[in-house]
């Protein structure tokens, strides 16, 4: 490629009552820039459709700490 762009966010929001930080780990994985699909059902279609697995691309690096404060960033080999 003759250009590599790099974005980067930082969001943050409040977690319902009901929910703790795992809750919130469960439902962004798997990041969509890493599977090339969104979220677990997409995932399950992939794995159904394609005759390969697609092996490792990246991974998550973050940590979450007993105040419930979670911090996350992707790396994508």
């Amino acid at each position: 490629f003759s250009h590599v762009m790099h974005i980067g966010s930082t969001v943050s929001g409040k977690i319902r009552p009901e929910c703790d930080a795992l809750d919130a780990v469960a439902s962004i994985l798997p990041a969509g820039t890493l599977s090339g699909a969104p979220k677990i059902r997409a995932c399950q279609l992939i794995n159904d459709l394609e005759g390969n697995k697609r092996g490792i691309y990246g991974g998550a690096i973050g940590y979450l700490d007993f105040s419930g404060n979670l911090d996350t960033c992707i790396g994508i080999r």
